[in-house]
């Protein structure tokens, strides 16, 4: 019994890290073939980075998407993938719910569509800024800055999204 607490606590705090993830609920199909990608940077409250990181998305045949997050030196962050039946692991990487989040956030950005995409959230309008939220609490904010985006989650954590190729 000593053994399995550990495995307990860590399936249960997994557990609590995805709960404000929403699922997509419809995916576009895959129409495009090339691998986009992404400089991410996580800003400080001042808006200085705190680090960055690269994103590859990459479409697969069976309409699905592979995504990697490495970082500046090439080592994998985050490699997930994302078809039907929602977010999986992909790989031997740990589990990282917060690039799950971004992932999960960045979708409308790169699909369009995000009504049929997460329609259990409310999508509202305000301003430059988009609010996403389910049952009164904001999930994440997406901001545009020009080619740029700002999601903002309620964590305070803020991402800079910036697409560098396709």
């Amino acid at each position: 019994m000593n053994k399995l607490l550990p495995l307990i606590l860590a399936l249960i705090l997994a557990a609590c890290a995805t709960k404000g993830i929403p699922p997509p609920h419809h995916l576009p199909a895959v129409t495009q073939t090339e691998t986009r990608w992404f400089k991410l940077s996580e800003l400080s409250g001042q808006g200085e980075p705190l680090q960055t990181t690269l994103l590859a998305v990459q479409p697969e045949q069976d309409n699905s998407w592979r995504w990697l997050q490495t970082d500046a030196l090439g080592a994998p962050k985050a490699r997930l993938r994302l078809d039907k039946n929602g977010w999986q692991n992909d790989g031997f990487i740990m589990p990282n719910p917060s690039a799950q989040q971004l992932f999960a956030a960045m979708l409308p950005l790169l699909l369009g569509d995000a009504a049929n995409i997460y329609p259990d959230l409310n999508i509202e309008q305000q301003g430059s800024d988009t609010v996403y939220r389910r049952g009164g609490q904001t999930v994440w904010t997406q901001r545009r800055l020009g080619s740029q985006y700002l999601l903002i989650f309620p964590n305070r954590r803020v991402w800079q999204v910036e697409s560098i190729a396709p």
